[in-house]
C-alpha cells in the first residue's frame, strides 16, 4: 500500500480500496499546560486539538491519549472520553455504560498526587464522513476537589500538557 505523508503530519493512502484492518489516516497533536476542573458533575475540560474526518461511515477511529492526572486535596478525579461530530455542543458519552469513567485517579490520601497514564478507544459508532472531534469530560466529587489533567496540582514543574492519536482504520 502507498501512503502520502502530508506536511500536517496526516497520513493518507493513494490508493483507493483498501482491506479491512488498513491504516487510512492518523492525526496527532498535543495541548500544552494543564488545563482544571472543580465540580460535581462531568463537564467538558480537554478538547483534542486535532480533527479527523472519516473516509467511510464503517472505518473505525483509534483514540489514543497520552498525559498525567491529578487532583488535591484528597478526593477523586474522573475523566470520561466524549465525540462531537460537525460541531454538536455535547457531544456523546463513548465510556462503556459498565464503568463511571474512562480513566481516573482515584484516592490515594495524599495531597498534590499525579500519574502518567495512556487510554486508548476504538470509535465503532461513528457512522459519519463530517467532521469528529474528541473531548474529555470531567468530575471531582465535589467543589472542594480540583483535578488536573495535563500536569499537577499546586506547581508548574510537571506541566507536560496532552497528546492525541487519532487513526482511521478501514471497516
Amino acid at each position: 500500500m502507498a501512503v502520502t505523508i502530508n506536511g500536517n503530519g496526516t497520513i493518507t493512502p493513494t490508493s483507493a480500496v483498501q482491506p479491512a484492518g488498513s491504516i487510512l489516516q492518523v492525526v496527532s497533536g498535543h495541548n500544552t499546560g494543564k488545563t482544571t476542573v472543580s465540580n460535581s458533575g462531568f463537564t467538558s475540560f480537554l478538547t483534542c486539538p486535532v480533527t479527523i474526518t472519516p473516509s467511510s461511515t464503517s472505518s473505525k477511529i483509534l483514540v489514543s491519549v497520552y498525559t498525567q492526572i491529578g487532583r488535591t486535596p484528597n478526593g477523586n478525579l474522573r475523566v470520561k472520553l466524549y465525540r462531537d461530530i460537525s460541531g454538536g455542543s455535547t457531544g456523546t458519552d463513548l465510556t462503556p455504560t459498565s464503568e463511571v469513567c474512562w480513566f481516573g485517579h482515584w484516592n490515594d490520601y495524599s495531597y498534590y498526587t499525579t500519574t502518567s497514564i495512556g487510554k486508548t478507544f476504538v470509535d465503532t459508532t461513528h457512522s459519519t464522513t463530517s467532521v469528529i472531534t474528541y473531548k474529555l469530560y470531567g468530575d471531582t466529587e465535589g467543589t472542594s476537589v480540583t483535578g488536573v489533567i495535563g500536569g499537577r496540582p499546586g506547581d508548574t514543574f510537571f506541566n507536560q500538557g496532552t497528546d492525541w492519536v487519532l487513526m482511521e482504520v478501514a471497516g
